[in-house]
């Protein structure tokens, strides 16, 4: 039986077949976004505490991507391992993959150089230096779960911080008696942690941590007073979050404690070369700390009578405040005010207590959350840490805290 069509007949077929033609090629992903997508590392340990996840987005000649951490729960599901978010963060904007597959991106301090080794399936080995200098670098293999990347990243914002070294009645500097001539004094934030580790035996043992972050030379006359041989004046600066090595977890979130010092730099000329370009690199047993926020002693009505020693430091959150565990709220003194009106600001300068042995014992935050010296510290001079071979600064115990 033949069939008979209309030319108007015929033309709709024609645009119907060019539509559906045009649907399928849009539906295919060209060259200018090709590999974007969302890629999930691929668990040989089940057991890992962290996820490492990678939302790539490749924009014709250029691409970046958001580098992200999660916690991992006891599963091998992508849906619930996608449901408890640490961390994220951009790298910056870089080239497109070249035709083997290769590309390379830069995230703060690290680098990331990855391959695709097909559609859906990525390496990449991330370099970075650590605190001594030493590069190390660590392999991932990841799998694409979304071709669609996400580009949700709410990254903890930068805090602004003071340091003063203006003292309200005496000159800042060393005590009479002590013989010690300021060379290159540099300013710094010191996240002071402790790390686990289990030995062969199974007795669980705890070594000290320490990240430097934020190091400023402090330049003559701004902050060094040659005659007097003391520091005056007051630092402004921006102060990030604390990297991932420095952070502990506490109940539903994870929390660093950060000092503020000031190193003497050994500069081996007289008179010490010009910084404005130099990076410190501390050597410990030869750059004392010769100031910090924190002293000997103890308030007269204190609220935690057997400590020793008292100062400011600095508190990082990295969810809410209510988040913690409830033994390290207990430690806090006006937690209940801040849990109300700044649960979720991360940072906080705060009083800290501790003991001989250099635990913290107690904390307190301001009794008014929004007061102008909030965010603010005085590091005094002090002979405390001369000739110290380490680094002796109080710590939180983090067995009692998570």
């Amino acid at each position: 039986m033949e069939h008979f069509y209309s030319k108007s007949s015929q033309k709709m077929a024609r645009l119907l077949f060019l539509s559906g033609l045009l649907s399928l090629l849009c539906a295919c992903p060209s060259y200018e976004d090709s590999f974007s997508g969302t890629y999930v590392e691929v668990r040989e340990n089940a057991l890992s505490e962290e996820l490492l996840v990678i939302d790539y987005f490749r924009f014709g000649y250029y691409s970046n991507a958001i580098v992200r951490s999660y916690r991992v729960p006891q599963s091998v599901d992508p849906e619930d391992l996608l449901n408890q978010p640490i961390s994220c963060v951009w790298t910056q904007t870089g080239d497109a993959p070249k035709d083997d597959g290769t590309w390379r991106l830069s995230l703060d301090e690290s680098t990331i150089k990855g391959t695709f080794l097909d559609d859906d399936n990525l390496t990449i080995q991330i370099e970075e230096f650590n605190e001594d200098g030493v590069l190390s670098s660590s392999s991932h293999t990841l799998r694409r779960y979304d071709t669609i990347p996400n580009n949700a990243c709410n990254v903890v914002q930068p805090v602004p911080l003071v340091a003063s070294f203006n003292l309200k009645d005496a000159v800042n500097t060393m005590p009479q008696g002590q013989e010690y001539t300021l060379r290159q004094p540099v300013f710094a934030m010191l996240w002071a942690g402790v790390s686990e580790k289990t030995l062969s035996n199974g007795t669980i043992v705890y070594a000290a941590t320490n990240n430097l972050a934020n190091e400023v030379y402090l330049a003559d006359e701004t902050y060094v007073d040659r005659e007097q041989n003391a520091l005056h004046g007051s630092l402004s600066y921006s102060m990030n979050p604390p990297p991932t090595r420095a952070l502990a977890t506490s109940g539903d979130t994870r929390y660093a404690l950060a000092h503020f010092i000031v190193v003497d730099d050994n500069c081996d000329e007289e008179p010490c070369p010009d910084t404005s370009n130099q990076r410190f690199d501390w050597d410990i047993k030869s750059e004392p700390i010769i100031a910090s926020s924190i002293e000997l002693g103890n308030e007269p009505d204190s609220p935690f009578p057997n400590a020793i020693g008292l100062g400011k430091a600095l508190l990082f959150v990295e969810g809410s405040l209510a988040d913690l565990n409830p033994n390290f709220k207990n430690l806090i003194i006006n937690l209940d005010t801040f849990v109300e009106q700044r649960a979720e600001s991360h940072f906080y300068v705060l009083d800290i207590f501790f003991d001989e042995d250099l635990k913290i014992i107690g904390l307190r935050l301001p009794q008014e959350p929004n007061i102008v010296n909030y965010r603010s510290a005085k590091l005094k001079i002090s002979p405390t840490f001369l000739g110290n071979t380490q680094i002796q600064l109080p710590r939180l115990s983090p067995s009692f805290l998570q």
